[in-house]
């Protein structure tokens, strides 16, 4: 009768702390965190002087797009991308973003993740966003955009 009472006792620890872990994983994911430079995907870039629009996916599974972070320095301009886990404030790795504002200073683009970067204008994707879009029906097209208003 006792050696069934500690079995419950252990049990029940046990089962409580996988409960706690699985609930800060989730917590933590679900308010977002960076996209790394590796996981993520540029399926082609369009820039102009006062819009730039970039079709963007994860390489990773269960990641869905939250938003993203826009900085310019100089002539150069910087995208973080935001994720959480899919179900939790995003639906889909994938993202088309809109970015209006200023751009005629800006020479080159990137995804930075904080630590790494990786430049993605000026790069010949070879084909349109249109084309991509068309050829890949699965990425988010126009009526998905994010529109982000770039100071």
């Amino acid at each position: 009768m006792k050696q069934n009472k500690k079995f419950k006792i252990l049990f029940s620890f046990i089962l409580a702390v996988v409960f706690i872990i699985f609930f800060i994983l989730i917590i933590s994911y679900s308010f977002g965190g960076t996209r790394s430079v590796d996981s993520t995907v540029i399926w082609n870039v369009d820039y102009n002087a006062d819009k730039i629009r970039v079709i963007v996916d994860t390489s990773g599974s269960g990641n869905a797009y939250a938003g993203c972070k826009v900085i310019k320095d100089g002539g150069k301009m910087y995208i973080t991308i935001k994720d959480t886990l899919v179900g939790f404030g995003g639906d889909s790795g994938s993202a088309y973003l809109e970015l209006v504002g200023d751009f005629n200073n800006i020479k080159n683009i990137y995804i930075a993740d904080g630590i790494n970067k990786k430049q993605i204008y000026p790069h010949n994707y070879g084909e349109t966003i249109e084309d991509t879009i068309r050829k890949h029906d699965w990425l988010p097209g126009e009526t998905d955009k994010k529109i982000i208003k770039v100071k």
